[in-house]
């Protein structure tokens, strides 16, 4: 009879053991995220000893596929832990991959446990898995894929030292993580790495890092400072776009490169710092320099371009829609705006240009509040759309220009009052969508292009600086007089 009871109290405690590994229903995924064919659910594991990761017991009923002579877990099977722990071994084999998109969009799991042995988590692994607060990470990861971790809910992070490679949006959108440290021997922080990622407060980007991707930051609106390693080279396309809490920058000495939009719309930005002896950029005033060009690339505090010569370029969308900026001092020294410096900038209703201006580069002034304009004679290029969709009322270009006007007041539908004088001056569309011009001064002109004229009905005449046969010489595509058919021209010895 002892012995019967005995059995039976046995029978009952190995009972309860293989109940607390649970089954249940598999977390929900996008359906557009499929998992590697499947070959087996995890049953008999084994764990490998590891420093980190030895108190956990392993989860049961993960599924996993070969991978080569190892495995790899390709989904959760019939695990219903919310901490799951990856097995190193079963039946034997290794356990070295996360699959893409393994546990993408469970809701269920919050903390994950990944022995050592693992060198990869693949694209999608974690994805949307918005309960995951806390990853234990494997002591020998070497790769993190694309999208790992978008849309999980990690709070910190810091990668083990191992991690070489890490794919664009691993962490974006994690909207809960506060901090994070790089590994010492990644270079790269890939396209849109932490974008959205807004209650990032603390970032340790480890010396060894050599580029930021582009909008690798964009719109981490709590961040505060940034220290940048001076390893970095490169920062590409608004890396830091919508960052709007940021105030202070450490840049990297061997800055090499920094593409357009990283730090040009910021305008809670206080201070930027880089060595004295930095090779390739520098400060001078609230400006960050380019020294081979000595062209500003971004601008903070009092916005003003410092006038000691320092600086002869604006550069491209240096105050892109700062809305609140109501007016500006373009030195003299200055021979260059590029593309879209002063794109909308409704604050801005007039501009004065130094007569050391040679180039006006594409969409410059789109969309800004200019009321009124001078272009000086020395300006020889205004590229597409200088001056297009604003609210001019009077416009003149002096006579410098050589190259075609292209689209340069399109949409400027107050504009009344235009005169134009060139140097063998291209128009394509220049006055398109100029509904109210009724008074226009053309010269120098050698070819109109079709649709010039396009929507300005109400320009019934203009005065061509030149005689008659200097306005019949002019090159007039087919439809060049669309909407302005019939005009009166006067030329200098009378009418056309």
């Amino acid at each position: 009879m002892r012995k019967l009871r005995k059995a039976l109290a046995v029978l009952i405690i190995l009972t309860i053991a293989a109940m607390s590994f649970g089954c249940g229903k598999k977390g929900g995924e996008d359906e557009e995220e499929t998992a590697p064919s499947v070959t087996g659910q995890a049953a008999n594991v084994t764990v490998i000893p590891d420093d980190t990761n030895t108190s956990f017991e392993p989860s049961k009923g993960l599924v996993y596929a070969p991978s080569g002579e190892n495995l790899t877990i390709v989904g959760i099977g019939s695990c219903t832990d919310r901490h799951v722990v990856i097995p190193s071994e079963i039946d034997g084999k290794k356990v070295v991959s996360i699959a893409e998109a393994a546990f993408a969009q469970n809701l269920n799991i919050d903390r994950i446990t990944i022995p050592a042995g693992v060198t990869l988590i693949d694209k999608k692994a974690f994805r949307g898995c918005r309960s995951l607060k806390t990853v234990d990470w494997p002591s020998d990861l070497e790769r993190i894929g694309e999208s790992a971790f978008y849309g999980s809910g990690l709070v910190d992070v810091a990668l083990p030292d191992t991690v070489k490679v890490i794919g664009s949006s691993a962490f974006a959108f994690c909207e809960d993580l506060k901090s994070f440290r790089t590994s010492e021997i990644q270079e790269r922080i890939g396209g849109n790495f932490f974008d959205h990622c807004t209650s990032l407060e603390t970032v340790v980007l480890n010396e060894g890092l050599k580029e930021i991707g582009s909008n690798a930051f964009d719109s981490c609106t709590s961040l505060r400072t940034i220290s940048l390693p001076d390893s970095i080279e490169t920062i590409d396309d608004s890396a830091f776009l919508r960052c709007t809490g940021l105030t202070s920058v450490k840049l990297p000495k061997n800055l090499k490169t920094l593409e357009n939009l990283v730090f040009t719309t910021l305008d809670s930005l206080q201070e930027m710092t880089i060595a004295a002896d930095a090779p390739y950029y520098m400060i001078s005033g609230n400006c960050l320099v380019e020294k081979s060009t000595k062209t500003a690339v971004a601008v903070w505090g009092n916005k003003t371009i410092p006038a000691d010569g320092s600086v002869s370029e604006i550069g491209s969308f240096l105050f892109q829609n700062r809305t609140g900026l109501s007016s500006i001092v373009i030195p003299e020294g200055i021979t260059a705006i590029q593309v879209g410096a002063f794109q909308g900038c409704t604050g801005i209703t007039k501009i004065t240009f130094p007569a050391s201006l040679q180039k006006i580069q594409v969409s410059v002034f789109e969309g800004s509040g200019l009321k009124e304009v001078v272009v000086p004679e020395g300006v020889t290029t205004i590229y597409t759309a200088a001056f297009a969709a604003t609210p001019l009322t009077k416009a003149e270009i002096a006579g410098g220009v050589t190259d075609k006007l292209t689209e340069t007041f399109r949409d400027c539908k107050d504009l009344k009052e235009c005169r134009v004088i060139g140097a063998g001056v291209v128009l394509s569309g220049t006055f398109a969508g100029c509904t109210k011009l009724t008074n226009l001064t053309l010269g120098g002109i050698s070819a109109i292009q079709a649709d010039t004229f396009k929507g300005c009905q109400k320009l019934r005449e203009l005065t061509y600086e030149g005689t008659c046969a200097e306005w019949e010489a002019i090159a007039k595509s087919e439809g060049w007089d669309n909407d302005i058919r019939g005009i009166v021209v006067h030329c200098s010895d009378g009418d056309i």
